[in-house]
């Protein structure tokens, strides 16, 4: 498979925003997924995995020197760590049940995700070593993509507890948890701002699924993406002055980048790619 950027091909402008940053992301069918690493131009994308089986839902460490994902290289789904050149891989978790989503704390030491190991979805996190693991919810509703607030304070993640799925927040060791949207659609996939002030999400409120973004506290929801395909899965640069999220607005997933505005989308990858995540250049490591 081929991943490129659109430098020239008068796809789509490059948001203007910032320095450029680097994506991880996913490509290939989805029960053979692999997933590439390089900057939004797209031009420099490496592949990082290489199985025949799913490899998905890439996240960097707060330093960009780890990768974590799920993968059913072991059989079912369970969570990895990586170094960002693909090397090093280690087994996180190691459960007969289905372990998926990954999220690092801002510390870089613990790593929240959802789990069905106790017969419902739930949230848990565990250190990187893979040891300390806490469950972090418990009711029999559904509850996953957790997602740390900067400051590593508040998680914020999907829940259907009070009917359909809507976005909360709730302190980073469980408890004390507040509901963010009300609509009667579906609300998914948070993503936290650098600065802590917004959440980006996907929501089908509108009739199909697009990006949205409001304050930390669920006020002043804006919708920033507008179009009859679908927009999911966004994610803040480094610097939170754009957006990756994935859309099959051109007839197959792709990986696009916009300003944070929801102006000046630009296509990433020409070859398929989906679930992106921003992380620091290497520039940007310490």
């Amino acid at each position: 498979m081929v991943i490129m950027g659109v430098a020239g091909a008068g796809v789509a402008a490059t948001p203007s925003a910032g320095s450029p940053g680097r994506l991880c992301f996913v490509a290939g069918a989805r029960d053979e997924a692999e997933i590439w690493i390089g900057d939004e131009s797209g031009s420099t994308a490496v592949r990082l995995t290489d199985n025949g089986v799913y490899d998905g839902a890439p996240v960097f460490s707060p330093d960009g020197r780890l990768v974590a994902f799920e993968s059913k290289r072991d059989g079912n789904l369970e969570l990895y760590v990586m170094d960002a050149d693909g090397s090093d891989v280690v087994r996180l978790t190691n459960h007969d049940s289905y372990d998926d989503q990954a999220a690092f704390s801002p510390d870089g030491e613990r790593i929240a995700f959802m789990s069905y190991r106790d017969e419902n979805w739930e949230i848990y996190s565990v250190g990187v070593d893979g040891a300390g693991l806490a469950r972090l919810t418990n009711n029999d509703s559904t509850e996953g993509g957790p997602t740390f607030s900067p400051d590593g304070e508040r998680l914020a993640f999907v829940s259907n507890r009070e009917g359909n799925r809507e976005i909360y927040v709730m302190d980073a060791r469980g408890g004390d948890w507040t509901r963010l949207t009300f609509n009667d659609a579906a609300d998914r996939a948070p993503a936290f701002s650098p600065d802590g002030r917004s959440i980006a999400f996907m929501s089908d409120r509108d009739g199909n699924w697009e990006i949205y973004v409001m304050a930390a506290d669920g006020s002043s929801q804006t919708r920033l993406t507008d179009n009859e395909c679908y927009d999911g899965e966004p994610s803040f640069s480094p610097d939170g002055s754009r957006l990756a999220f994935d859309t099959d607005r051109g007839g197959r997933p792709e990986v696009y980048v916009m300003n944070a505005d929801g102006s000046t989308p630009g296509l990433v990858t020409l070859e398929g790619g989906y679930l992106p995540a921003f992380g620091p250049t290497a520039a940007d490591e310490p």
